[in-house]
This record gives structure tokens, sequence and C-alpha cells, in this order.
């Protein structure tokens, strides 16, 4: 899941590319395909927020059950804002307008971009993460086109 950020680089660069030189307009397949990349996103919020409860917990079971004060961290602090970024932007992904917007995921794609740093593990643990990175994204697309939430199944009235 820690190389999501990264695949949405890619991912979104091919679909400008793919929408910019091989096609004039944007074809709503591609749009689909943003408005999925996208809502995987939102999965990555949710994981993040599991992260930042493993941490709390931590720190608490280090403490030993005191008060979690930390009065030595800064809010202004980089680490603190990237994570907030992670867990609130994602969230804006809900809203449909801005799920299919090339504008949003363009600010996303830079946010994450200036924000992630990429170690590799080794090949067998970057081909897992990338099979776990598509699985999750055809997952997406289908669950998405199942409850027709796609911009090219929305009807004409």
């Amino acid at each position: 899941m820690d190389l999501l950020p990264h695949i949405y680089i890619i991912v979104f660069i091919l679909l400008l590319l793919a929408g910019r030189l091989v096609t004039p307009c944007p074809t709503p397949y591609l749009i689909n395909v943003l408005g999925s990349i996208n809502f995987l996103l939102w999965f990555y919020a949710l994981y993040n927020i599991r992260r930042l409860i493993g941490l709390i917990q931590l720190i608490r079971s280090i403490r030993g059950g005191e008060s979690l004060e930390m009065p030595l961290i800064s809010w202004t602090d980089e680490f603190v804002l990237i994570q907030a970024g992670r867990v609130a932007l994602p969230f804006l992904i809900l809203i449909p307008a801005l799920r299919n917007s090339w504008w949003y995921s363009g600010a996303m794609m830079l946010f994450l971009l200036w924000s992630s740093t990429f170690s590799f593990n080794g090949w067998p643990a970057l081909f897992s993460d990338i099979a776990y990175s598509v699985s999750m994204f055809t997952t997406t697309y289908a669950l998405l086109w199942l409850l027709k939430k796609h911009p090219s199944q929305k009807s004409i009235r």
C-alpha cells in the first residue's frame, strides 16, 4: 500500500499523455480510470489513519498508560503537515465532481510528488506491492462500475 502514491503519479502522467497525445479530447474511459485511481486514494487515507492509530498505541504502550501529551510536537512540522494532507485531502474525492476532475488530480499528484519518498525493499516486495495495487484498482473500478458512479454511465434525462 505504500507504493500507491508512486503508482498514482505514474498513472496520472500516463492518463495525461493518453488524453492529450492520443486523442484530442479525453474519452469517457480515461475519465473513468481517473475517477477510479482517485477513489483509491481514499483507501490510502484510511490506511494512513490506521497507521497513525497504531503509532499512537505504540507510544501509549511504551509510556505505560500515561497521558499522551507531546509538548515537543510542532503543528507546523513537515511530517505533521504531510500526514494531515495524506489523511484529509483524499476525503475530498468523495465529492463526485472532484473525483473526476483533472485539476484536483493534478494537485494531488503534485502533493504526492512533494511528500513521497521511495524506498526499495527488494524485488519480491516490489512485485507484490504492484500486484496488490493493480488488484485494488480493478476492484475499485468494478465497484464504481457496479454502483454506476462512472461519468460514462450517467444517463441523459
